[in-house]
């Protein structure tokens, strides 16, 4: 120890490289590549560590959040979740702008693949033994340098959406977290409250458990934000390449979003539930540690364990209940995309309509992104959003 102090003293932590990076190494990550580089070398130290962005440390996001919510006040709203996510909506313009040019890469990338296929379809079989075809060379190297572009425009901006949202979310989690802590240290004691609702247990797991929901929706919010936008761009390029029939797939697509927003409500009625339960549980063992001379001295071990297997029972029925409606959800968005491909295909043949490469794998592609967008993060958004209003109402 006295060895590892002499070697660390005099070293300072490193300013963050985040902080000045440009453009071009957010996009690319390369401003973390000097720690990743060190850690290949050899295990990495506290000191190696750089240090805090202003915007990650505590005392930062615990000042703006107690900002936001003395704005509350002053308007008479005390409405913490609204202000909340109005700050996201604001702060987060970055990411949405790697959205709109991720889903912008990958409509295109559809289309041009859509394309590529047509000029394969081109092909004759009878002029192929002539060693002719009817492929325009040209287009056909075009198309696939546009797919190929649009794939490394889409991978990088995907990520860099990700990794800001979820930097928003951890900025979120810490400030909630510091609130706490700061609030608690302000209370008289535990057990206060109507019906003693501030107990050691309640504190514990709104800090450590319910406050990871501001990450989840953080993530997910972007998609619920400009996804009635893409929505909209695909219907009219889905329209424009396999012409109305399109519509009435992604009408059918569009009905199964009430159907997983219900089952989202559900899902976040039964985690609110759990979240209770585990309250009461946490409560009971802390209770169960803090005097466990007193317990012992009386013989009351089989009463808690039984009290606490009970209450544990509770938790594990309600967290089944909620698992149920998850994976429901998730059967509901693999389920989709196929059956609303196969719709369409077939209400176009009976229209008397012809299947050609393109209109298949355009369709399709458009199809899989436009799902991913409703079924998928939409629900999630809804759900993440519904656990994080009820954190923001305790809080």
């Amino acid at each position: 120890m006295e060895e590892d102090d002499a070697q660390t003293t005099g070293r300072k932590r490193k300013h963050s490289p985040l902080e000045d990076a440009t453009l071009f190494s957010k996009i690319c990550f390369s401003w973390a590549y000097p720690l990743l580089k060190l850690g290949a070398k050899r295990p990495l130290e506290e000191i190696d560590l750089n240090e805090l962005c202003t915007l990650e440390t505590s005392a930062y996001n615990k000042k703006k959040i107690e900002d936001m919510w003395q704005q509350e006040k002053i308007s008479n709203r005390r409405n913490l979740a609204r202000a909340l996510f109005i700050d996201y909506v604001k702060s987060t313009w970055f990411a949405q702008l790697m959205m709109s040019i991720n889903m912008g890469a990958r409509i295109a990338q559809a289309w041009a693949l859509g394309l590529l296929m047509e000029q394969f379809g081109r092909f004759d079989v009878e002029d192929s033994a002539e060693g002719q075809g009817s492929i325009d060379t040209r287009k056909g190297y075009f198309y696939a340098c546009i797919i190929v572009l649009c794939g490394l425009v889409a991978f990088p901006s995907k990520q860099s959406q990700f990794f800001a949202t979820y930097r928003k979310g951890m900025q979120l989690r810490v400030g909630v977290v510091a609130s706490i802590y700061a609030k608690t240290l302000r209370l008289p004691a535990v057990g206060i409250g109507a019906n003693n609702s501030i107990t050691a247990g309640y504190i514990t797991n709104l800090a450590s458990n319910d406050v990871e929901r501001f990450i989840h929706a953080s993530v997910a919010s972007t998609f619920l934000i400009l996804g009635p936008v893409v929505a909209i761009v695909i219907l009219v390029v889905g329209v424009h390449i396999i012409g109305p029939i399109f519509a009435a797939g992604y009408g059918l697509l569009i009905f199964l979003i009430p159907l997983q927003m219900f089952v989202g409500r559900r899902f976040a009625y039964y985690r609110s539930k759990v979240a209770a339960i585990t309250d009461e549980r946490v409560s009971l063992v802390s209770q169960a540690i803090n005097g466990v001379r007193v317990m012992k001295y009386n013989g009351w071990e089989l009463n808690f364990a039984e009290r606490i297997t009970k209450i544990r029972a509770k938790e594990v029925a309600a967290l089944q209940k909620a698992s149920h409606y998850k994976a429901f959800n998730e059967s509901l968005f693999f389920l989709g995309s196929l059956s609303v491909s196969v719709f369409i295909f077939a209400l176009h043949e009976v229209m008397g309509g012809e299947l050609t490469p393109k209109k298949v794998f355009t369709t399709m592609t458009l199809m899989n992104i436009l799902q991913f967008i409703l079924t998928k993060h939409a629900p999630n958004a809804v759900m993440a959003l519904s656990e994080c209003y009820v954190v923001s109402m305790q809080h």
